[in-house]
């Protein structure tokens, strides 16, 4: 140790001795030599946006008629989201009727159902409404609310903004707002329970440009629904599927149509075969599948899995009907078992309008050509083979698997088999102009029915005529067909049975609605490659035709 010196300080008469120590040290060069590392870090923070609504008080409430019930519960909506652009908040009614009308839905009746407005007298019926409010106090940093949603309002019927953030601060990870409704009833609304959904979704601009898609497997999922286990005994296609039963009018108000088709695979629970469903452009959920369903002589079908409803009106119950007033299960006995062709000709169909006929072809996929071509009289491998593929339970399911199940040939029945009916000679008058008295039974699973025809213009975005309708919004409302037969539509020329022949099969297609044209004939859609025909009210009723279904 070197360089040790001492002084003595005078400071106000006192003495001080300071030391200085210094030491001195001889330093490493350090050069870059080929021999050196260089060690990088990278830290990410990926965006992480979340929003969590929670009831505070529930948004239940009790009224009369003639007035006006404000701040129907409470839910506070927390939105976590560091995106150093901020959020976005956007609201859509998810309870729609058939008009695409966000509404109050009405168990005593559709007919019924609220509409959505302001909530008060001033619409000049009955209305409910949504307002937004934000949340202020320490520690809580609202976002600003969308003009017109302060006070109360009608809720959008498609994805809307209410609310947003602009910028990232330290607030955007803790912010809040409320939601609320009303509801006014006028003196004639009768005494019901009315329910409806309202969902909220959260958006952050750095990496989301478009309102995320609700797929029909998120919506039965977020209505509370299970999977069940099955195998598929034409296909052998094995899983866990949601159950056509299952399906509601809010599950597919819920799902998003989009252009890549919002499709699902749903098990019959009746005979667990699997079917093709899809959110179509109209806001329906239709089967994109013909329906396979056999039937059995005196073995009945209930209202329990099958689309049996009060049909009294329009005399359904004459044959085949019972109801049970304890269970309030409605039975229908068939008369015919299915004719299963595959096995022997069709023996045994008669052109018996007023009695339930159907017929099992075996497993038959159409190949989608759009040639005129038929196959008159018969269909076998042989004869067919340029429109369709068949197969038999001992063929593998690896070859099952090379086809387009959504172009199954499926069965046919009979207009008195698909609405489910061994009396519907009984329905003699046209229903064309009003589907209200059309029969509301079919063959349909629980909660689907047959499609309407109606004297409503095809192009009218809300029209009750549904082939006219989805004509229009896929094909253009053109008479040709290639629109039809492809995606997400999926339509056969599976031709029609006649005494049990085939006729046309390949060349023309043939689907029932529920609407009556005159005691032998009900409307059809019908199409070949060069002609279309969604309201044909010259259908045979003892004719044989393909049924697809559609979501009530």
């Amino acid at each position: 140790m070197r360089g040790i010196k001492e002084g003595v300080w005078a400071i106000g008469g006192a003495s001080f001795v300071m030391m200085m120590i210094g030491a001195i040290f001889t330093a490493p060069v350090v050069r870059a030599e080929s021999n050196s590392a260089i060690d990088g870090v990278n830290i990410s923070i990926p965006v992480a946006c979340t929003m969590v609504g929670t009831v505070t008080s529930a948004h239940t409430a009790s009224t009369i008629g003639g007035t006006q019930v404000s701040d129907i519960g409470t839910t506070k909506i927390n939105t976590v989201c560091n995106d150093k652009n901020g959020y976005l908040v956007y609201v859509k009614g998810m309870t729609q009727n058939t008009s695409n009308e966000v509404v109050l839905s009405a168990t005593i009746g559709s007919s019924y159902d609220i509409k959505t407005g302001t909530g008060t007298a001033s619409d000049g019926r009955s209305s409910w409404g949504m307002k937004l409010a934000q949340v202020t106090g320490e520690g809580e940093y609202p976002p600003e609310i969308v003009s017109g949603y302060t006070a109360y309002t009608a809720v959008p019927n498609t994805w809307t903004k209410v609310a947003y953030k602009e910028s990232a601060t330290s607030s955007v990870a803790s912010s809040q707002f409320t939601t609320t409704y009303d509801v006014y009833t006028t003196i004639d609304q009768p005494a019901g329970t009315y329910s409806g959904q309202v969902q909220y979704v959260m958006l952050h601009p750095s990496n989301t440009t478009v309102l995320p898609t609700t797929t029909l497997e998120n919506a039965f999922a977020a209505a509370g629904k299970s999977k069940v286990a099955v195998t598929d005994p034409v296909t052998k296609q094995t899983g866990n599927f949601y159950r056509m039963q299952d399906m509601e009018n809010a599950i597919c108000n819920a799902a998003t149509y989009t252009d890549d088709n919002n499709s699902i695979q749903l098990v019959d629970a009746r005979d667990n075969k699997l079917y093709w469903v899809t959110k179509l452009q109209d806001g329906h959920c239709w089967m994109t599948q013909n329906l396979d369903l056999d039937l059995t002589s005196g073995v009945a079908l209930t209202s329990e899995l099958t689309d049996l409803n009060d049909n009294s009106l329009n005399g359904a119950y004459s044959v085949g009907y019972s109801y049970d007033a304890g269970s309030k299960v409605i039975s229908w006995k068939p008369t015919n078992t299915t004719r299963d062709y595959q096995h022997s000709t069709g023996t045994g169909w008669s052109n018996n309008y007023n009695v339930a006929y159907s017929l099992d072809p075996g497993e038959w996929y159409w190949d989608g050509d759009d040639s005129t071509a038929n196959c008159n009289g018969y269909f076998t491998a042989a004869a067919c083979k340029d429109h369709f593929t068949g197969f038999t339970n001992s063929d593998p399911a690896s070859a099952r698997d090379n086809v387009n199940k959504h172009l199954s040939v499926g069965n046919y029945y009979n207009w008195s088999a698909a609405i489910a009916s061994d009396g519907s000679g009984s329905l003699t008058t046209s229903t064309y102009n009003n589907i209200n008295l059309n029969p509301q039974n079919s063959i349909c699973p629980k909660g689907w029915r047959l499609p309407t025809i109606s004297n409503m213009s095809y192009g009218t975005v809300n029209s009750t005529s549904e082939f006219g309708r989805l004509n229009q919004l896929y094909n253009g409302g053109g008479s040709t067909d290639p629109k039809l037969i492809s995606a997400p539509l999926w339509f056969v020329r599976s031709g029609n049975i006649d005494n049990g022949s085939f006729i046309y099969s390949g060349s023309n297609a043939y689907y029932w609605s529920s609407t009556v044209n005159i005691s032998y004939n009900a409307y059809t859609l019908n199409f070949t490659a060069t002609n279309v025909n969604p309201a044909n009210g010259y259908g045979s009723r003892n004719y044989g035709r393909s049924v697809r279904c559609v979501a009530r």
